[in-house]
């Protein structure tokens, strides 16, 4: 609980004055002059001295007795209740004896003393022995400071003489001279001011330079110089190395040219004074080369074997040199037909070499078919002036059928081929072969899909990969360098190709003339150069068939 009380003081002022207080070791005060609050809770027990007060008594105070009155008033504390306690007030008494008689000032003079420019001065005053107060009149009616007496010091008098000068150093060639410039009092002599003034460096008065030490083809001279002001001031300087005087080049180290090795010497320049080398050149002979006699037969070639010839270099005859003599081939006789060729039957025949007597037998081609092609096609983007049509009309009318049209009257030789497309028509030109197992890789190849037995033949023949273990990517774009890998591999040419191997078949069966190939392998394949690549390589009629053309 709370007891907030605050207190006051009343006394008697006409006979006493309030000096000090002492709180009698209760805390929570809170003072304002002699208003105090003291706020404790209900566990704030005090029992005791709670203030001290000591008075003065004032001078010419009546005796008797003085009452002091210590006074509470209730606090206001918003939680309050009924339960709130309040210390107990006490009020009493001083006995005031009578006070001391006014004090009555005993002064003594002090005169007046003039300041100086070295001491200070002071104005005439009097103190009391009594209180030791101080007073500016004999009456004591102006109290003053000890401060009030004091008269400042006069300023100085500046000499009327020149400026003295004291510390005075010369100037040397490098180093600075000075002096102080001092004023001093006229009065009483004090240093009034002091400055200090530099002269600069006077600077070196140097002679002519003259050699103490002479240059030589490679190390350096000196000269030096003397200062006028002070001989012991010299200063020294390198002279620049006279440099080597070349004498005419000699040969050094030198090796004779053999037939086919270099010879060589050192040219070499020395100095004319000094004797040391100023440079070597290595300077190259090139070899002599060979003085080749005549070739001369060492080994008789035969029909079949080669034979050996030499010859001998006249500079040197350890040196010799032996080339092939290529084989005479065999001198064969007239062909000697045993057994004569049919249409779809291979005949035989044989003839004689008249040199060694070998025989060689040869199967003789069966006599040339019939090829049948139809020249009819329903395109109407497809002319006959078109590079490409010979293989549209091969690719449509082909048994079984390599390519048809993207509608009854489009095949779109412009359109990108795919990668299904590309398989499927290779697929297509080698007669559909069924592919020996149905285990299927991708992910993006179904059996409803029309190329799916196109694209398992071309996984098992090694033709195809797919772009990934589990994805063919049967939508993509197939470039004509895929195309060319793809056929190449077909064939069993090679199952590399993208190092060039497939490109570079290509170009050497013709199979790129007249294509726009140049652009690189990113570069997709129209359909027109897709039936025209394999019509080249699979189905273009050679040149010993019959030929039968229906319009």
């Amino acid at each position: 609980m709370l007891r907030p009380s605050t207190f006051s003081i009343e006394y008697d002022t006409s006979r006493l004055e309030l000096i000090n207080h002492t709180e009698g070791g209760i805390t929570g005060w809170s003072r304002t002059g002699l208003n105090m609050l003291w706020i404790g809770d209900e566990n704030t027990n005090f029992n005791g001295t709670m203030i001290e007060l000591k008075f003065r008594v004032l001078n010419d105070a009546a005796g008797g007795d003085a009452s002091v009155t210590l006074k509470c008033s209730e606090g206001d504390v918003a939680d309050h209740d009924e339960n709130m306690y309040y210390p107990i007030i006490v009020s009493g008494k001083v006995h005031v004896d009578a006070g001391d008689p006014a004090h009555v000032h005993t002064l003594t003079a002090t005169e007046a003393v003039p300041s100086t420019c070295a001491v200070e001065g002071n104005i005439a005053y009097w103190t009391c022995s009594g209180c030791g107060k101080l007073f500016s009149d004999a009456e004591g009616t102006n109290e003053i400071t000890a401060a009030d007496t004091v008269v400042a010091k006069l300023p100085h008098t500046p000499s009327e003489k020149d400026d003295f000068i004291e510390n005075e150093v010369e100037a040397g060639c490098e180093t600075e001279g000075g002096y102080d410039v001092v004023v001093y009092c006229a009065k009483c002599g004090a240093e009034i001011s002091r400055t200090h003034k530099t002269i600069a460096p006077l600077g070196h008065l140097w002679g002519d330079w003259t050699e103490s030490k002479e240059a030589k083809c490679t190390e350096k001279g000196e000269e030096t110089r003397v200062c006028g002001r002070d001989e012991t001031h010299i200063e020294t300087r390198e002279t620049l190395a006279k440099g080597h005087t070349p004498g005419e080049a000699v040969r050094e180290n030198e090796v004779a040219a053999g037939c086919e090795t270099a010879g060589g010497y050192d040219e070499v320049v020395y100095c004319t004074e000094c004797g040391a080398e100023i440079s070597r050149t290595h300077k190259t002979i090139a070899s002599l080369g060979h003085l080749w006699g005549d070739w001369t037969e060492s080994k008789e070639a035969k029909c079949t074997e080669k034979g050996e010839e030499t010859r001998v270099c006249g500079r040197d005859e350890t040196h010799t040199q032996t080339r092939v003599i290529p084989a005479l081939g065999h001198d064969w006789g007239e062909w000697v037909v045993t057994k004569e060729p049919a249409v779809g039957e291979t005949g035989e025949r044989y003839h004689t070499c008249n040199r060694c007597n070998e025989t060689e037998y040869q199967v003789i081609p069966a006599l040339p078919s019939v090829v049948v092609i139809f020249d009819e096609i329903p395109f109407d983007d497809v002319a006959k002036k078109d590079y490409f049509y010979d293989a549209v009309v091969w690719a449509y009318n082909s048994a079984p059928q390599i390519a048809a049209g993207v509608s009854d009257t489009k095949f779109a030789p412009e359109g990108t081929l795919t990668r299904e497309q590309a398989l499927t028509f290779i697929w297509r030109a080698k007669g559909c072969p069924e592919p020996t197992s149905t285990e299927n890789p991708f992910v993006d190849v179904s059996e409803s899909d029309y190329f799916y037995k196109a694209v398992l033949w071309a996984v098992e023949k090694g033709i195809t990969k797919g772009v990934d273990e589990t994805h063919f990517a049967p939508k993509s774009k197939c470039t004509t360098a895929h195309l060319i890998t793809f056929l190449y591999r077909c064939l069993g040419i090679g199952q590399d190709g993208w190092n060039g191997d497939a490109e570079a078949w290509a170009r050497r069966e013709g199979l790129l003339e007249g294509l726009d190939y140049e652009a690189g392998t990113k570069v997709p394949c129209k359909r027109a150069d897709a039936v025209l690549l394999l019509y080249r390589e699979l189905g273009k009629p050679a040149e010993d068939d019959f030929i039968v053309v229906f319009d």
